[in-house]
């Protein structure tokens, strides 16, 4: 604990410019404390990860300018809070940007969900499919559930019931097509291809041509990105800029432990664990180490001192 008392925020005079940003929220004794961290998309070192009240506009802010005083401030990415832009304008008037695809995804997905419930038509979820596809390269999933539509349209009976068991033997085969296409990137080390602006504008001109077709939430999630379409495609633009924030995200799962994001014990112990983790992360040897080898010989010093 002294050791890690006496580890300080790194002050940085140097950064890319391009950054993520994120929030997270931990309890200190049952009352909900906030932690806000930004963090050098180019260079993968964290600017700062510190403790804070709450997560209102004047407190974010004051976060930002303190630990990006100096520094060039090109670009953030960030979660899909409306209240970002507004905030990140009045700090930094030049500064880009780029909204997190995963985050829309989730939303999509959700919106899909409440509409249609956790078993969504197989139609439905072709068409939220297409969504996904806008930005990144879903085709063999598309072609996938198009096989399993037509495979339907041939099984289906006039027996409802029928029909219901039959689509839910068509999803769990597309589910399993799913997780085994993710085995595999894993295997090959391997991503979702994303697609170049060209294309996505492409992909997303056919679905503004088909979208009466889609569910009423659907439709106005087309038009928020149609609407804010400068904002979900910075990074095809820049080649610096990531299009999630899951830079932040890896950060956060490598630092905390589930069982440290729902208690600590005091504030003192937050500032230690993220002040301690921020220079970790950012290549800081904390503690030295010592071989086996090395304390043998203090172990027999011991015994020939204070004889059994």
């Amino acid at each position: 604990m002294i050791a890690l008392e006496q580890v300080r925020q790194e002050k940085f005079t140097s950064t890319s410019g391009v950054y993520n940003y994120d929030e997270q929220f931990l309890k200190v004794n049952g009352e909900q404390t906030c932690r806000l961290v930004i963090k050098d998309r180019v260079t993968g070192k964290v600017i700062v990860d510190v403790q804070t009240p709450d997560a209102k506009k004047e407190t974010i802010q004051k976060v930002m300018q303190t630990a990006l005083e100096g520094l060039p401030v090109d670009v953030f990415i960030v979660d899909m809070n409306s209240r970002y832009p507004e905030l990140i304008r009045e700090l930094f008037p030049n500064a880009k940007i780029q909204w997190c695809i995963f985050h829309l995804d989730k939303l999509i997905w959700k919106e899909l969900q409440d509409e249609f419930g956790k078993n969504p038509p197989l139609c439905q979820l072709y068409n939220v499919y297409t969504l996904f596809d806008i930005f990144f390269d879903h085709s063999l999933e598309l072609v996938k559930l198009q096989e399993l539509l037509k495979k339907f349209e041939t099984l289906k009976t006039k027996d409802e019931k029928s029909n219901k068991q039959i689509e839910k033997t068509l999803r769990k085969e597309f589910s399993q097509f799913v997780k085994g296409l993710k085995k595999q990137r894993r295997r090959e080390h391997k991503k979702v291809p994303r697609k170049t602006l060209a294309e996505s504008e492409e992909t997303f001109a056919t679905i503004i041509q088909q979208s009466t077709l889609y569910p009423k939430k659907l439709q106005k999630r087309i038009n928020y990105i149609q609407e804010n379409w400068n904002k979900f495609t910075l990074f095809q633009r820049d080649t610096r800029v990531e299009p999630t924030n899951n830079g932040v995200e890896h950060y956060f799962a490598a630092t905390l432990t589930k069982t440290d994001k729902k208690d600590f014990r005091s504030n003192a112990a937050v500032t230690r664990e993220l002040t301690a983790a921020q220079a970790e992360w950012n290549g800081a040897k904390l503690f030295s180490t010592t071989k086996l080898i090395e304390v043998i010989p203090l172990i027999g010093l011991l015994y020939r001192a204070f004889p059994s």
